[in-house]
Parts: C-alpha cells; structure tokens; sequence
C-alpha cells in the first residue's frame, strides 16, 4: 500500500473528529486496490492512474459538500474571504497539529510495522463499529442515564418529545452570562446516540397528533385579508452578520418570532412545510407525497372564508419549486400573472426574477378593485437566492452575481414600501413576513459560506413578524418578542385564532392573547437525508447512514 496508508490514517483522524463521513465498503475496495502488488514501474504508474481520482472522487463522496453542480453555484456567490474564513475555521491548529504528530509517527513506525494491516483492521472497525472511530463527543450520556430524557422501560409508555426535548430559550430569557440549567446539564453530558435516535422517533409520533382547524370568520365581524410574504435566504444569522437585526422593517412588526424553526435549509421543502403548516412538522422524505387536504393551510383558510391567490417574484417551473407549485394548484388558488412587472435580476437557470414591490404593488392595486371581502395571499420571493445576477444593461458588461446586501436592501425597501400601501389603502390585513431558509453567509465548521447541505440552527433559524395593519392600537404598545422555539404550525394557531376574535374588531389591539400558549415545536430540521437536532446550544447532526456527530455553532436570534 506504501504512502496510501497516509491518506487513510489522514481521513481516519478528520472522521474521528467529525469534520468527515466515513463509507467503509468503498474505503475497503480503494484500499484493497492500493494494496495490490505492482511488478514494475508500468504497473505502478498504471496502479495510481486509476487510484487518485477514485481517491479524490471517494474523499468528495465522504465529504459533508453537496452535489458538484450546487457546490458550484454556491462557490460563485461567494467570495474568496468567505472560503478563506471557511477553510480557517475548519482547518484549527490543533488538527494541524495532531496532523503533523500522525504523520510524522508513521514516516518512522512503517520501517518497522505494516501499516497497511492496521488500515485495514481500522476500516474494518468503523464498519462493524461506526461510532466508536469518533472522539468522544457523544458517549457522555447514554438513554439509559439521560432518565426521563432517554428510552423508555420495557413495557412503559414512550416520553413525549416535550419530556425529551431541551428548552435552550423559553418564555423567559437566562440573564446575560447565566447559562440556563438545561444547558448547563448538556454541556456536562452530551445526549449519546441511542438517546438521540429515541428522541427523534419519539418527536415525530407526537407531531403526527398535532393539528390546527380554522373556524368560519364570522359573517358579520371586520372584513380582513391576510398576506403570507415567504421570502428565500434570509436567517438571523445572516443579518446578525450583516449588523441589520434591529432594521426599521423588523420593527414594524407587531409581533416578532425569534426562535422560528423553519425545519429546512433550502427554499422548496420550506415552502411546502408552510403550505402544510396546520399539521405536525413530517420527514423530509414525506413532503413529496401527495398533501393531506387536512394539512393545508390554503384549504383550511379557504374553508374559513377567505378566498386563497398566489403569488411569485419568479417561474416556479423554471425554479426548482414545482412540488411547491403542485401544493398550491391542489388547493386551487389562482395564479397572478407578471403583468407590468420590472425584472431586476435574472436566477442561475436564466430565467427573470422580478422586482417585488413592483408584483406586489400590482397586485394590491387589483385586490382593491376585487369584491370578495377576505383574501388570503401566498407570495414567494428569491430576491436573496444564491446566484442571482442583475439585469443586464445594454452596453454595460454583463454584470456578475449581485451583492446579497444590494438584493437584501432592495427586498427590504420594496416590503416596507409595500406595508406603507396596505396602510394608506386603509383596508385591514395581517402581513406575515417570513424567511425559508439562511443564506449560510458565515459558513461553519463544516461547510463554506453558500452551501447549506447540513440543516444547522444558523441556517434554520429564520426572523417571522406578524403586522396587524390598520388595528387601533395604542402608540405605546411595544413590539412583542416570542422567544419561545415555534414553528409553522404556531404560525397556523396564530392565524386561527385572529379568525375566531377578530383583531379589526376590538377597541385596542393586544397581541398577547394571539401568542399566549401557542404550540411549541423542538428543533428539528432535515435536508437530503440529513438531520439536526438541537440540544442546548449544541447541533447534533445525524448523516444518513446513521452516525451522529456534534456542531458546535450557536445560531444568533433577535435581541
């Protein structure tokens, strides 16, 4: 095997720190060709033709980066300070070091030892025993001593996900440099695996006994609309990075929810996991199947009297968010056309995204003239998706990815414009501004800036305001911040509840009694078979096939 075993013993230490998957099958048979004799330089020559590609291919396939095509469009977008602070952020000195004291060990111990036999017994190790290659960050607490939080007893009922699932931010936040007891218990012993998978499980059994049903809006209350703006790319994170958590736009919201869980790391599985809010949060793998009627918040709104339209800065076809659009069709709501609308950006497949003041100022324009008393407006924007370019000038030179703050400014201006609209037509709306996903502008451990490939609480993590336009309100009435950890079945309840005791229709608007109790929802999100649970202020990341590993990246939140 001769200098092979290096590249080996390299990918065994960046697997036992979690930095790497580890597939042992294909580590084998690559190992097992390296191994193989070669009679004369032609054969050795010929031996290593085929062995470093399938070596560079193997160590890309056991990498935690996405398909080629994504990784490449997310390199595009961005720059090299973000990779450079990528590749400075996984690469520590300590790695570097443990690096240099391996190989520095094996250039003296193979005069003496067949290191080749040890790399084969190791490979074979982490296929029998796959967890125990990893250093010990998980085997600090086993189901059995994690109690309540861990299996149940043979024979006993299984805990809920409430009497498993850590509260990192209740209702009320720890003061400033006191770490909440539930953290602290974590940060002495990390939940094993055994716990993690039984926590899992037990999560999605009791999200599948959750749903919302929306009462008829009385005939007689205050006629409202209700607008859902779903906008792509945007998490606390991000803006924590671009220092815009406190924007005039998020203060206009009356409600804010800080610890939204959008439960995806790319735009379409979020969309799909609104559209299907009114039930409890599903496997991934669930939201491609055909759409339980009871599940659908348009169908819920439509039964509740408001009649349901959609709306697109962008082709859906041409997009990637078909299943998105299958949803939508099912429930029948009509599509707006771009009429007058102006393209400011063109998306990596080419096609136009338009500017979303000018789609939504048209289409309240037309709202105003419609008869029917209660509308409910889905609308999506991929102003902030990764890739997009800007529309080219005649002759100017065709114009490279646009900015994320320059779209991320544009996209700001063109919500507050439009919220100004809605406020001086007078009629009465309830605007929800919610993000799908983060941008992964800073990166993590793990992953460069753009790629999104594990769903982290940093990605995840996403600013939802709620307006009540035209509400009699008190000018003193502060915004009300929901720490709680929701997600879009909250969102639903909130709705249901602005339908059951008309806001429009009170002497002063009390946000409060919308938000109080609102259903709960632990961290949980998955992307592409992998998924993140949180615990404390830890990420635990279960890969698919099986392996689960700690990230240590503490998502930022509004403060």
């Amino acid at each position: 095997m001769g200098l092979w075993s290096a590249y080996f013993l390299v990918k065994f230490l960046l697997f036992a720190h979690g930095d790497l998957n580890f597939d042992p099958w294909l580590n084998l048979l690559l190992a097992a060709f390296t191994a193989l004799p070669a009679s004369n330089v032609r054969q050795r020559f010929a031996k290593n033709v085929v062995a470093i590609p399938a070596s560079l291919v193997l160590l890309y396939h056991d990498s935690y980066l996405p398909p080629i095509t994504r990784l490449v469009s997310a390199w595009h977008a961005a720059s090299g300070a973000d990779l450079w602070a990528h590749l400075s952020q996984s690469v520590t000195w300590k790695l570097c070091a443990e690096m240099i004291v391996m190989l520095f060990a094996y250039g003296i111990l193979r005069r003496k030892l067949r290191i080749s036999t040890f790399v084969f017994i190791a490979i074979v190790g982490v296929g029998i025993a796959p967890n125990l290659g990893r250093f010990p960050v998980l085997e600090g607490a086993s189901a059995a001593s994690l109690g309540s939080r861990g299996a149940a007893a043979p024979g006993a009922a299984a805990p809920s996900i409430d009497a498993l699932a850590p509260r990192a931010i209740a209702t009320a936040v720890p003061a400033p440099g006191a770490a909440a007891p539930e953290a602290a218990a974590l940060e002495a012993a990390a939940p094993g695996a055994a716990a993690l998978d039984v926590r899992l499980a037990n999560f999605y059994a009791e999200q599948q006994s959750r749903q919302v049903r929306f009462p008829r809006a009385a005939e007689d209350g205050v006629p409202f609309d209700i607008l859902v703006l779903q906008v792509a790319a945007l998490s606390w994170d991000d803006l924590r990075l671009l220092n815009r958590m406190h924007d005039p736009l998020l203060g206009r919201f009356d409600i804010l929810l800080s610890h939204f869980n959008a439960a995806a790391s790319y735009d379409a599985p979020a969309a799909i996991r609104l559209l299907r809010g009114a039930c409890g949060q599903t496997p991934e793998k669930q939201l491609y199947d055909p759409a339980n009627r009871d599940c659908s918040t348009i169908e819920g709104l439509r039964n509740a009297g408001f009649a349901p339209q959609w709306l697109m800065n962008y082709d859906p076809q041409r997009d990637g968010m078909s299943g998105t659009l299958r949803d939508l069709e099912a429930a029948a709501a009509p599509a707006e056309e771009h009429v007058a609308a102006r393209p400011m950006w063109h998306s990596a497949s080419g096609a136009p995204i338009y500017d979303d003041y000018s789609i939504l100022s048209g289409w309240w324009a037309k709202r105003q003239s419609e008869p029917k008393a209660r509308i409910a407006l889905y609308y999506n924007s991929i102003t902030l998706r990764d890739g997009n370019r800007a529309v080219a000038t005649p002759g100017v030179a065709t114009p490279g990815v646009a900015p994320y703050d320059v779209r991320l400014s544009q996209l700001f201006n063109g919500i507050n414009r439009f919220l100004d609209d809605v406020q001086h037509s007078g009629r009465h709306a309830i605007v929800i501004f919610m993000a799908a996903e983060g941008a992964a502008l800073s990166g993590d451990q793990r992953q460069p800036p753009g790629l999104r490939e594990i769903p982290t609480s940093a990605i995840a993590s996403v600013p939802v305001g709620i307006a009540f336009i035209n509400a009699a309100r008190s000018p003193l009435t502060p915004q009300l911040k929901v720490e709680a950890p929701l997600s879009y079945q909250a969102v639903d309840e909130l709705l249901a509840r602005c339908i059951a005791d008309d806001p429009f229709d009170r002497g002063t608007l009390r946000p409060e009694a919308y938000t109080e109790d609102l259903p709960q929802t632990d961290f949980v999100a998955e992307n592409n078979g992998i998924t993140v649970v949180r615990s404390g202020d830890q990420d635990m990341v279960r890969t698919p096939d099986g392996l689960w590993s700690r990230l240590d990246a503490a998502p930022a939140r509004y403060r």
